[in-house]
């Protein structure tokens, strides 16, 4: 196949690639429907404890006062007030009730985080 005048085969190939080309190396983790949320939503880190990230993301502002929790590839959400869980994705039962227990110690502090980010 012959290409026109002025392109060469590596050009070509990078624009079908995807969209947003060689630019963003975690694409592959993103399931592709979800892609524009995966680099578009800011996740602001509230606290850090141990191997523990706490953060919210920006889009959350709708549903009542919480914070997601992950550590490598784990992830859980957990309500505030009351403390509980909503969403496990990989954390054993001693880490849920340790996670559990941070979030009640800190559930002040997440929640001013909280309002400070949405009431803003």
């Amino acid at each position: 196949m012959r290409l026109p005048t002025g392109e060469n085969r590596v050009t070509q190939q990078r624009d079908h690639a995807t969209p947003l080309g060689d630019a963003v190396p975690w694409r592959r983790n993103c399931p592709w429907r979800l892609l524009r949320f995966c680099y578009s939503i800011p996740m602001p880190t509230i606290l850090r404890v141990g191997p523990y990230r706490f953060f919210f993301y920006a889009n959350d502002r709708t549903e009542p006062i919480h914070v997601h929790i992950e550590r490598e590839a784990y992830k859980a959400k957990f309500w505030v007030a009351p403390v509980r869980l909503a969403v496990n994705r990989g954390f054993r039962p001693a880490e849920i009730r340790s996670v559990q227990r941070i979030i009640r110690e800190h559930e002040r502090l997440i929640v001013e985080k909280w309002h400070e980010y949405f009431d803003a």
